[in-house]
This record gives C-alpha cells, structure tokens and sequence, in this order.
C-alpha cells in the first residue's frame, strides 16, 4: 500500500521527492511516508482485511513565515484529493479517515488504507477429507 501513496503523491507533485520511510534527511523540499500501524483481520474462509495507517510528512524548502500555513494547508487539500483513490498497476485503494496538522512548520498527514487479501488454503478442504467409518 505504501507504493500507492508514494506514487500517487509523485505523479501529483512531480516537483517533490517522496522517500517511504526513511532514515536519512535529505535536503527539503520532500515527503516522508511511514507505516505508524498495521492490523490483519481474518474474514470468512481464506479472505483476511489488511488495514494500515500512514503518517506522511512534508517538508517545505524553506521558513515563509505566516503564508506558510496556507500554503501547506493547500498542500494538505491536494494531497486528499490525490489520496482518496490510489492507482498503482492497476490496483485502486482508497484512503480514508484522512486529517493533518501543521506543527513547527512541517505539514503532518494522516492516512488509512485498506485492502482485501486472499490466502492460499494449506490444508485441503473438508469435503476433499474421506470418511473411514
């Protein structure tokens, strides 16, 4: 999921490094996505829910003073239209839950993605199973 975040962002702001969690600060401007939360949910049968939560953090390239909060809040409006509905080959995710917060002039993101997988059956089924009796 992540790479859908990563390149959704990229191909809305193509101006701007995007980094998937990463441990080194490189030069502004950039975004930095990190995995806060994962959580895996069985369904029925061999259908699991995955959900995850991201914290995206954008640095701006330098201090603008006050018409910084504008400018990242439009960046924050932006980024949950980008959001909202991912692509990445040929595979859509939507974000939800979406809200940020701008604190010591770094934009905060947060995000939650969902998708649905499918696990290969180990065992045969019952039905498969011969009754010895």
């Amino acid at each position: 999921m992540i790479k859908h975040i990563a390149y959704s962002l990229a191909k809305a702001f193509p101006e701007i490094n995007v980094y998937r969690e990463n441990i080194k600060k490189p030069e502004p401007p950039f975004f930095d996505i990190r995995r806060i939360k994962s959580e895996i949910y069985k369904k029925i049968g061999n259908c699991y829910e995955l959900y995850e939560k991201y914290e995206i953090k954008y640095f701006h390239s330098k201090d603008i003073g006050e018409t910084s909060r504008e400018l990242l809040s439009g960046v924050a409006l932006k980024m949950s239209e980008v959001l909202e509905i991912m692509e990445f080959n040929s595979e859509k995710l939507r974000g939800y839950d979406m809200n940020y917060r701008i604190e010591d002039g770094v934009l905060q993101f947060f995000l939650n993605a969902k998708k649905r997988l499918k696990k290969d059956e180990a065992y045969p089924l019952i039905k498969n199973l011969k009754n010895n009796i």
